[in-house]
């Protein structure tokens, strides 16, 4: 009888060690998906940044373009404007009051385009941020969890050998009862 007990015990522990090492691997596997998901969300942050910017990029080299040309226009206006000398300013004036509002047109585009470019960057950052807060906390709820289990099944094992022991002393003073009557 006691050695059955001993194999209840020991399978007890084999089971609680099972368990231990279940746990185990069930951290290490959540830790390695946790870092896949922010190397995930890394590398797609990283790629659409480089995309957004590679979009502005373009856009301000096609303003700036358009920048140079209208002050090389100007500039031609100008010299025209030295070389009528009063001839015709209305026309040149005109043409200069038409040109100085579209450059300053333009920066008020590139100034807003700007303006949005921050705002969604700042945006994605905040949506990453959330997203990473959220998986961390199921990763902690699911951590204490299974740990709560284990250390209630640890203390089941010591409770059931705690019982057993106390059963193997009374058996022990039974015995020595027995025996000091048979003496």
């Amino acid at each position: 009888r006691k050695q059955q007990e001993i194999k209840k015990f020991s399978a007890a522990q084999e089971g609680l060690m099972k368990l231990e090492k279940a746990m185990n691997c069930e951290i290490k596997r959540r830790v390695d998906a946790n870092k896949q998901v922010q190397a995930l969300t890394e590398q797609l942050a990283n790629d659409m940044l480089e995309r957004l910017q590679g979009n502005i990029l373009m856009r301000i080299e096609k303003l700036a373009s358009s920048i140079e040309s209208l002050t090389l226009r100007c500039t031609a206006l100008e010299k025209g404007i030295a070389q009528f000398r009063g001839e015709l300013p209305s026309k040149l004036q005109v043409d200069t009051a038409a040109l100085v509002k579209e450059i300053s047109e333009l920066r008020r585009q590139m100034e807003m385009d700007r303006k949005a470019r921050i705002e969604r960057d700042t945006v994605l950052l905040r949506r990453l941020a959330e997203m990473e807060s959220s998986e961390t906390a199921q990763f902690e709820t699911g951590s204490s969890a299974l740990q709560s289990g284990a250390d209630q099944l640890k203390n089941e094992i010591d409770g059931l050998a705690r019982s057993e022991e106390v059963n193997d002393s009374r058996i022990e003073k039974f015995r020595a009862f027995i025996l000091e009557e048979i003496a």
